[in-house]
């Protein structure tokens, strides 16, 4: 008994510390001509600036962050941290549109060059996802992931991978982010946003 307390005397659950989000967006410039045009086309808007109030605060992206997850275990007076999962949230300058938008966050990785995609929406019928999959163009299908339900909390929308569900050590890259009307995917998109920045899972 008094060896099993020590093995476990404690597990809570930990970030791998604090830091800066991966994306960040300017708020207040959901004006649905991000990317279209060409930046710096005289007459048309900066996609990248503010244009409030021409802004739908529901679907404006303000940032992106990855954090891995971790639980921690004293074995014999030693602390044991272990990769449990990973989570990926992105922020918006309101809570997310009730009926009518799509979020998602989209990456890359040596597995799934195609593209993975957190994906989340609150249309209706066979319009509404809620998942995180890794698309084969080769194949034309989705393999999804093994994720929590996107959890909205306030003005954040958050999706959790399982660590059985990519490798330690998988670098996500060519970071991306959208929010808009209709279907993912589809038109129009009203704010998007993208980053050099990379994540790796479970480091």
């Amino acid at each position: 008994m008094a060896a099993a307390a020590a093995v476990v005397a404690a597990v809570v659950p930990a970030h791998a510390g604090a830091q800066k989000a991966q994306m960040t967006d300017p708020a207040g410039d959901a004006n649905a001509i991000n990317s279209q045009p060409t930046l710096g086309v005289p007459g048309v808007p900066n996609p990248n600036a503010a244009t409030a109030p021409a802004s739908y605060s529901a679907d404006d992206i303000v940032s992106v962050s990855f954090v891995n997850n971790f639980v921690t275990k004293k074995v014999k007076r030693k602390t044991v941290k272990t990769f449990t999962s990973f989570t990926a949230t992105m922020t918006l300058s309101a809570a997310p549109d009730p009926a009518h938008s799509y979020y998602a966050v989209t990456a890359t990785s040596a597995d799934c060059p195609d593209g993975i995609t957190f994906e989340y929406s609150t249309q209706p019928s066979i319009l509404a996802f809620d998942d995180v999959n890794c698309y084969d163009s080769g194949a034309g299908s989705f393999n999804d992931y093994p994720a929590t339900a996107a959890v909205v909390k306030g003005n954040t929308i958050s999706w959790t991978v399982a660590a059985s569900g990519m490798k330690t050590g998988t670098v996500l890259k060519d970071l991306g982010a959208y929010a808009g009307l209709g279907f993912i995917g589809g038109m129009p998109t009203v704010d998007e946003a993208s980053s050099a920045a990379t994540f790796t899972v479970g480091k």
